[in-house]
């Protein structure tokens, strides 16, 4: 995969960090569309691999997926990816 970026000039050179998504729901229907990988390949400066994280689609954001068990993310079933409640944090800083 870092070798499609050498035809796209100098990115893959000059990069310190290459950062690839995905989304096994994209390519299998069946898969759970709340997870994804952040496939780190490259790194300069440290190490390379896979980053297991949770996609909140309804928010585009990838979190930790240890954090899926912290309160304030719940799964609901039959409704998609875990649902953050931020209703509360937004009139909490309100």
């Amino acid at each position: 995969m870092l070798s499609d970026l050498r035809e796209s000039g100098s990115i893959e050179q000059d990069s310190d960090v290459v950062v690839f998504i995905y989304r096994a729901s994209k390519y299998d229907e069946d898969a759970d569309p709340s997870e994804a990988d952040l496939i780190i390949a490259k790194h300069r400066n440290g190490p390379t691999g896979d980053v297991p994280v949770v996609f909140l689609e309804q928010y585009p954001r990838f979190v930790d997926r240890a954090r899926g068990a912290e309160p304030g993310i719940e799964q609901k079933s039959g409704e998609g990816p875990p649902l953050m409640d931020l209703a509360d944090d937004f009139a909490d800083e309100a």
